[in-house]
């Protein structure tokens, strides 16, 4: 009884399996996906599409029906995806054209935005707010102080240590203060040239003891101008080429100590010093659906060291859109040492117009760069850890305003003389300490 049971049952499971395999027909997905379109029953018609598509349909209605329910969704990369396969079907059509502009716009990706616009007419370009083809297209201004801890820290350190021997330190980081004003250009619907101007200025201090005393205390200072250019190239299916080029011109004070066996004193000197470094770099950029994979490649020549910087970046759209986002980077440093960096970052949308960005570097550096070469880290001192966070908030299509907060852990060194009992000499040793920075920046984005 129970076998003629299981037997019955083993038959009405694989009748039912191969109805269900039972392929559908052109005339049950149209009418099936123009059905949900017209209720504007947007998830049912994103499942059954896809379903669709796996059985081997493929054709102009039903992409366009796709992306529109992903648009609806806010699913803005999974739209411009069918959009774009759409437009195999049907090239030039405004209305794809004109969807997958506005997909482009809610992603922030402008640069793919005006490349459609390069398709339409130019009647129809003119329509839409950036179809000028302005040849200014954006300003920014960053400006803001750099807080160091380094000086409140360490301003009772034993720089001559417990034998009281000798003490040196060349650069106590004081507070500093950072510039920057910028302009994107574009010159062609898929090229645009960024250019950039920073200034630096950090405040310094130069100690010297001995003898548990201090004789010599003189503040001083860095003087850093930056200049900054990038041009992009965007290429079809998403691909993009964005050399760059960073120019520092630098000039700060150094320490020189004399010390005379006849007179038994030191003498001090501030010697200035004018110093030109430089850095190329060499971003590839793919978009990959919900995923865009960056690589990027640095030779820098810093502080009269070559450095060389490898990058991968993976950054993570769930949603298709920039309501969550994650970006991942893993980084190879050669320079006077080999070094490797994980940094991860973090965006949420919190309400309309209102984003957070969190971010967080790990990893021993001196010497790294940021952001294609636009971020120098050319202070010969370590540092540690790196965190900090960033609200951006959208106060029109045009201004977008920014406060960018960064804590930077460092560890410096400064001389001292030992003295050691085995061989009865004084040897000169580096001893490390700890410090902060706070980096605090406003900036302002304006779109012409």
């Amino acid at each position: 009884m129970h076998l003629k049971t299981f037997i019955i049952s083993v038959l009405v499971l694989s009748s039912v399996c191969l109805y269900a395999e039972d392929p559908p027909d052109f005339v049950e997905v149209d009418t099936t996906t123009y059905g949900y379109y017209a209720r504007k029953q947007w998830n049912e018609l994103v499942e059954a599409g896809n379903r669709y598509l796996k059985y081997g349909f493929d054709y102009y209605y039903l992409r366009m029906r796709i992306g529109v329910a992903h648009y609806e969704l806010q699913n803005y990369i999974r739209a411009a995806d069918h959009f774009t396969r759409a437009l195999k079907f049907n090239e030039g059509d405004t209305a794809v054209l004109a969807l997958l502009y506005y997909s482009y716009l809610q992603l922030n990706r402008t640069d793919a935005a005006d490349r459609v616009l390069g398709m339409l007419p130019v009647e129809e370009a003119r329509k839409f707010r950036s179809g000028k083809f302005s040849f200014l297209e954006m300003v920014y201004l960053e400006t803001g102080p750099l807080i160091s801890s380094g000086t409140s820290d360490n301003s009772r350190m034993n720089l001559d240590g417990t034998d009281d021997v000798y003490g040196e330190i060349d650069h106590l980081i004081r507070n500093s203060y950072y510039n920057g004003l910028g302009l994107v250009t574009r010159l062609a619907p898929s090229v645009r040239l960024q250019l950039s101007y920073m200034d630096l200025f950090q405040g310094r201090t130069a100690q010297v003891m001995t003898g548990d005393s201090l004789i010599f205390d003189k503040d001083h200072s860095l003087q850093q101008h930056q200049f900054y250019i990038s041009p992009s190239f965007r290429f079809g299916k998403g691909f993009s080429v964005i050399p760059a080029f960073h120019y520092l011109d630098i000039t700060y004070d150094q320490l020189h100590v004399q010390y005379s066996q006849e007179t038994k004193n030191y003498s001090f000197d501030m010697d200035t010093v004018h110093q030109r470094d430089y850095l190329a770099s060499l971003c590839l950029n793919k978009d990959l659906s919900l995923v865009s994979l960056t690589l990027t490649g640095t030779y820098a020549r810093l502080n009269m060291f070559d450095h060389y910087q490898a990058e991968i970046a993976l950054t993570y759209y769930p949603r298709g859109n920039l309501d969550f986002y994650s970006q991942t980077i893993g980084r190879y440093i050669h320079g006077r040492e080999d070094h490797f960096h994980f940094a991860e970052t973090a965006g949420l949308k919190i309400s309309k117009g209102l984003w957070m960005e969190v971010s967080a570097t790990f990893g021993e550096a001196a010497e790294f760069f940021e952001k294609n070469g636009y971020i120098v880290y050319n202070l010969p001192e370590d540092m540690l850890l790196k965190w900090g966070f960033q609200p951006y908030y959208q106060i029109s299509d045009r201004l977008l305003v920014s406060v960018k907060y960064e804590n930077l852990y460092r560890e410096s060194r400064f001389l001292q003389y030992d003295y050691e009992e085995n061989s009865g000499q004084y040897l000169q040793v580096y001893k490390p300490f700890t410090y902060h920075q706070h980096l605090i920046i406003g900036i302002l984005k304006l779109n012409l």
